[in-house]
């Protein structure tokens, strides 16, 4: 059985690493960019079952995508990551009622507002790694 592999996008270095440790607490291996670039880059190499994406990444980091930060990485998944696209969770405090419809747009599985609690987006990780079909094993590196 592999361990499943989440992709943490966050521009807030304290954040990220509050999240790192909780997902790898629960036994995640977690990989974390802190720009679209670097997102785009670590998903190319680390194949991450799961995506968890703030939308407010830095606007004067060039994205990958047509847009600016996280929508800009959404875009790039839906253009280049056609076979085995990791779910997105979107963890972010830009307004649902604003942000949500074009993230779920583009793809986007899950909204999460920040701050948000602990169960919820454990809820949600849960939920949508149930969700996506078992991957074949990989091996060690």
């Amino acid at each position: 059985m592999s361990i499943t592999r989440i992709l943490v996008v966050e521009d807030d270095l304290l954040l990220s690493k509050v999240l790192t440790y909780k997902l790898s607490a629960r036994g995640y291996q977690v990989h974390t960019a802190y720009n679209a670039r670097e997102a785009a880059e670590i998903t190319q190499m680390a194949s991450p079952d799961l995506v968890i994406l703030d939308l407010g990444l830095p606007v004067a980091d060039p994205s990958p995508g047509k847009q600016a930060g996280g929508f800009g990485f959404l875009e790039w998944l839906n253009e280049n990551v056609l076979a085995n696209r990791p779910p997105v969770i979107v963890l972010s405090a830009w307004s649902a009622l604003n942000a949500e419809p074009l993230a779920r747009k583009l793809g986007a599985i899950a909204y999460l507002q920040k701050p948000a609690e602990d169960r919820k987006l454990f809820a949600a990780i849960d939920s949508v790694l149930k969700q996506k079909p078992a991957a074949p094993s990989r091996p060690s590196q």
